[in-house]
């Protein structure tokens, strides 16, 4: 929804209409967006959230969903499972799991309020955003 939106309001921009006539990819341009826009959202990081994310965001499957099962039953992180199709997402809400939909504000603000993520596919599976400063910690210590 808010990619939709947000791709009808740029499409009025004459960037993004060279972007089309110069058949630049729209998706990279949305992410390079979303990218810039994140750094505008509070970088607190709450450290019980965990976000997962899998098979690019279209599937509850593999070891974040096995992953997310085991936190949710055994501990006390607020466990959210990110999302990129509506209805997978009504799907998931039905039997009880959390979810966030990738292509909303909510996203953007979830994501850099975690403290962990977990991804099996990468950048994929989540949006690219810009992390809090503890997050970009967190991945050079490794």
């Amino acid at each position: 929804m808010f990619k939709e939106i947000l791709l009808r309001i740029l499409s009025k921009v004459k960037i993004f209409r060279l972007a089309r006539l110069f058949q630049i990819n729209l998706n990279i341009l949305f992410f390079f967006l979303t990218i810039n826009i994140s750094k505008f959202f509070n970088s607190k990081v709450d450290n019980k959230l965990v976000v997962l994310g899998g098979s690019s965001g279209n599937a509850f499957i593999g070891n974040t969903r096995y992953l997310y099962n085991y936190l949710k039953n055994n501990t006390d992180y607020k466990v959210v499972y990110f999302v990129k199709s509506p209805i997978l997402k009504q799907n998931l809400e039905k039997v009880g799991i959390k979810t966030i939909y990738a292509y909303s504000l909510q996203a953007i603000k979830t994501l850099r309020m975690a403290h962990f993520i977990f991804v099996t596919h990468g950048l994929s599976d989540i949006i690219p955003i810009r992390f809090s400063p503890w997050f970009k910690f967190a991945l050079k210590v490794k």
